[in-house]
């Protein structure tokens, strides 16, 4: 019997203004057709290299799902080493070496499912093929939803990593907190909730993209933080970053960000029984679900 596997869903909130399921989709097929890597880290890049219709849902009819390639890039003008002479490779020896251009090493897949009614994102960040971390994630849909040939069309888009919430609760209830700083991108108007949307019609009123808050504790004090303050710090964990500093009951320096705890599921499953793919697709709809309740 094969050991258990793991597998890490991680979420994605992508916005754009205006706002509509259309525009997302037709913002996600040109960036796909333009077929551009994105950098992510070192020589490590990533490609979108499919972007079709998801119909296992029919709760779901407008959704996308896709496969990104990870990869490294190999740098043929740097220096090359030779085992053999303990030395650099000679041009003898680096006149023979020969990889086609359409070739790639290290190459590892990861697969997607883009819900454009709700703007979110769900991808697959641990499998058996590699690891496809939270901030490189980011990184490498923000890359490619922000092409300069998309700029035109669909003006900037915002991609924010999920946080997880329960963090976000504790870190707000650090005993003695000296600083909250947030900063709260446009939300889109689909979203049913009345603070969002309240921020959302002022910073548009504004010609705003981004605001930043920053709260400073009285000497010897701590903030407190009221309903409005919490309620701000929710929008900005979903549209932005959340940062508190402070101490905890042992009177140590702690500080918490929303971009270094993001939201992911991770689950254990019997490759003998079980298929990774139709694991990642049902917990990716447990967790658009669970967003849907909140």
């Amino acid at each position: 019997m094969a050991r258990d596997r793991k597998l890490i869903v991680g979420a994605l909130n992508i916005t754009t203004q205006p706002h509509s399921p259309e525009n997302y989709k037709k913002l996600f097929r040109k960036a796909f057709m333009l077929r551009k890597r994105a950098k992510l880290v070192g020589d490590n890049y990533g490609l979108l290299v499919s972007n079709r219709p998801y119909t296992r849902d029919q709760r779901h009819p407008l959704s996308l799902e896709g496969d990104i390639f990870k990869y490294t890039e190999i740098d043929s003008a740097a220096p090359w080493v030779s085992f053999e002479t303990n030395d650099f490779a000679t041009d003898n020896e680096i006149s023979k070496i020969s990889i086609p251009e359409h070739l790639r090493p290290n190459g590892q897949r990861f697969s997607y499912i883009f819900f454009p009614e709700k703007h979110i994102l769900f991808y697959e960040g641990y499998t058996s093929k590699g690891h496809f971390a939270p901030t490189v994630a980011t990184r490498f849909f923000y890359q490619v939803l922000n092409q300069p040939e998309l700029a035109s069309e669909f003006g900037s888009v915002d991609v924010t990593h999920f946080p997880d919430k329960e963090l976000l609760s504790d870190a707000l209830k650090i005993p003695q907190k000296s600083k909250i700083q947030l900063a709260i991108t446009r939300p889109n108007a689909d979203d049913l909730n009345e603070a969002e949307a309240e921020i959302m019609e002022r910073l548009n009123k504004m010609n705003v993209r981004t605001m930043h808050e920053e709260y400073d504790a009285a000497p010897q004090s701590s903030i407190i933080v009221d309903d409005k303050l919490e309620t701000l710090a929710k929008i900005a964990a979903k549209n932005g970053v959340v940062k508190v500093i402070g101490k905890n009951n042992m009177n140590k320096r702690v500080e918490f960000s929303t971009t270094e705890h993001p939201w992911i599921e991770e689950i254990f499953y019997n490759p003998d029984v079980q298929q990774p793919h139709t694991i990642f697709e049902n917990v990716a709809l447990e967790m658009v679900n669970k967003l849907k309740r909140e």
